[in-house]
């Protein structure tokens, strides 16, 4: 088991892998100061089967990018795409929603971490996160006062069903299940 964590500390950004499965005694598996290159601060972390999604909190780098964790001591980075600041993003079976300030929702198929396109995008100049339901056919938008839902059965072709006014300043820490989003 592992524990990958992201840090900006003194103008250095940090990504490491723990080896967690002696939880008594924690070891680091791997950290980007022993990497030649530069790994970003996250703004936003996803981990699905053996792939990192990472947003930088940089608006000089944008965008996202795609690491490659199934050796976690040698990660690597096998996918880069420039955006504007993403706020959040999700993995979520075959797809990555990327919730993209200013612009809106970006649908990805990353099927292929390494050739990933972009199947459709969601306008929405405020948003600050997105989150689906389970069974991924729904996805929420969050904005500074609204969260606006949309029908993703058809991930190239979303359909609006409606906006609901929060009257509060929606955070990234949010969960869909079922009915329910948290």
């Amino acid at each position: 088991a592992y524990i990958l964590t992201c840090e900006l500390w003194l103008g250095i950004s940090y990504f490491s892998i723990f080896n967690v499965s002696n939880p008594k005694s924690p070891t680091l598996t791997w950290t980007s100061t022993i990497y030649t290159g530069y790994f970003p601060a996250p703004a936003s972390l996803d981990i699905q089967a053996n792939y990192a999604y990472i947003s930088p909190d940089d608006s000089s780098t944008g965008g996202f990018w795609i690491l490659d964790i199934s050796d976690p001591t040698l990660p690597y980075l096998v996918s880069k795409t420039y955006l504007g600041r993403v706020k959040n993003l999700k993995a979520r079976g075959n797809y990555l929603y990327v919730a993209e300030f200013g612009v809106g929702c970006k649908i990805y198929d990353i099927t292929t971490p390494t050739s990933i396109s972009l199947l459709s995008s969601i306008a929405h100049n405020l948003i600050r996160n997105v989150e689906t339901n389970e069974e991924g056919n729904v996805a929420y938008l969050f904005g500074d006062t609204d969260i606006r839902s949309w029908d993703i059965r058809d991930k190239s072709s979303p359909v609006f069903i409606q906006t609901v006014n929060n009257n509060a300043t929606t955070f990234p820490i949010t969960y869909a299940t079922g009915v329910q989003v948290f």
